[in-house]
């Protein structure tokens, strides 16, 4: 048939504070490919969830919702549609509570090469970056993938992705890059984006990972 996100929330002692089969978030058209979804709590205790289906048509795009603790929408019933090209494919979408109070989210975007999304939006979920996305690509045959991002200072995020030529299955020329994005959406360490790792091949199925410090700085992990 079909798949659909519920959302639950555990009191203290185990106990289901929603309904016993959970908060029904969507049942908007699935994909059978869900290709990862993101769950982080903001600073009001709120869930912020994104996950991508086909509810627009086509290949699978990235919505965000926003929930209470009381299991309340903030994001209207259906969500935030964070894309504005629903015929590309867009996957592994990751989500940031930024210290100013709002939301970024990114995501992968396409194919041949592939590319990294982003947008921003308020508590009320208003796009701050305008209606479109903004987009990060490498301007050459290489790959963008993996990505994932932590907060820091002034509403900045610190984001890493991974880049490649070659093919998931065997990825040639791999790196884990890392730039910092200020709350505007603008790059602040350089022009392009700094390089954590580019001693090897790496499969494309393991996935890098990045932490917050405690500093506003970033730590990487892979293997």
């Amino acid at each position: 048939g079909s798949y659909a996100m519920y959302l639950q929330r555990l009191n203290a002692l185990g106990v289901k504070q929603f309904a016993n089969d959970g908060l029904l978030i969507s049942n908007n058209p699935q994909n059978s490919s869900l290709v990862d979804y993101d769950i982080i709590c903001d600073a009001n205790n709120n869930a912020v969830l994104v996950f991508t289906d086909i509810r627009n048509g086509g290949a699978i795009n990235p919505f965000a919702y926003l929930i209470s603790p009381a299991g309340n929408f903030f994001f209207f019933l259906n969500g935030i549609t964070l894309s504005d090209s629903i015929n590309s494919f867009q996957a592994i979408p990751r989500a940031v509570a930024t210290s100013d109070g709002n939301y970024i989210f990114i995501w992968r975007l396409g194919t041949g090469p592939q590319k990294i999304a982003m947008q921003k939006l308020n508590s009320a979920g208003v796009k701050q970056w305008g209606s479109t996305m903004q987009i990060i690509t490498s301007g050459t045959n290489e790959n963008y993938d993996w990505c994932d991002m932590v907060p820091s200072d002034n509403g900045s995020m610190i984001m890493m992705w991974s880049g490649y030529t070659g093919t998931f299955i065997s990825p040639v020329n791999y790196r884990i890059y890392s730039q910092k994005f200020s709350s505007a959406g603008t790059r602040v360490w350089n022009a392009t984006q700094d390089t954590v790792y580019s001693l090897g091949r790496v499969s494309g199925f393991y996935e890098p990972k990045v932490y917050p410090d405690g500093s506003n700085g970033a730590l990487y992990q892979w293997q």
